[in-house]
């Protein structure tokens, strides 16, 4: 069976293995043992299995059937960020948006149709984070205006939009500014605070039971 999915952590197993958590098309994430997947070896692998690429991925079966985890025959990079490695916030950036996902994301089954086939009620998810990450390497400026994007567009996804009264009113005008844009679209003469986007996450992270701050940048 084959899947695509992006990268939201990795890590390493035994001598060059990976275990990679990836955020499905149906937006649900699945850990997928990556046999080699660290590099070199006699078959002198390359090692691209990033946080934050995407992958189409055959799996030949599961490697640890009670958590869940399932292993890799064969990957394929599809898309990869290069130039966001060069700035320290969008790297701060990509972090934090991968690690949001992976905390508020819901684990997928591949007995479940929907989850292989990139459907159901949590694609919108997968959409966020591939803009999200297209947006940040395309465009290495104006980094707060777009985490402020990615927090607005999830929360939607989420079902936890604010309601008037439980941010600032100034806040919550700027929220519907950008939910009803492209995700690309919604940069444009959005002027955004840390203060703003520090509001949406404290109401996030009381919704979601979560305890999320934005990086140190």
């Amino acid at each position: 069976m084959k899947i695509e999915g992006l990268i939201l952590n990795k890590v390493p197993f035994k001598e060059r293995d990976l275990i990679c958590t990836l955020l499905l098309r149906s937006g649900k994430k699945l850990s997928v043992l990556f046999p080699g997947g660290m590099g070199g070896g006699k078959k002198k692998k390359s090692h691209n299995l990033e946080v934050g690429n995407l992958f189409s991925v055959e799996l030949m079966g599961t490697f640890n059937r009670e958590k869940k985890i399932y292993k890799a025959k064969e990957w394929q990079l599809k898309w990869f960020h290069e130039r966001m490695r060069n700035s320290y916030m969008a790297v701060c950036l990509l972090a934090f948006f991968v690690d949001f996902c992976k905390q508020s994301s819901v684990e997928a089954s591949l007995e479940v149709e929907s989850d292989l086939a990139g459907e159901g009620e949590f694609v919108g998810f997968f959409k966020v984070l591939s803009n999200a990450l297209v947006l940040l390497e395309s465009i290495q400026e104006r980094l707060w205006e777009q985490a402020f994007i990615f927090l607005a567009k999830l929360s939607l996804e989420l079902g936890v939009f604010p309601e008037e009264g439980m941010i600032r009113s100034e806040v919550l005008i700027k929220l519907f500014q950008v939910v009803e844009k492209p995700y690309r679209e919604a940069l444009v003469d959005l002027e955004i605070s840390k203060s703003d986007i520090n509001q949406l996450l404290q109401f996030l992270n009381a919704n979601l039971g979560m305890s999320f701050s934005l990086p140190s940048i």
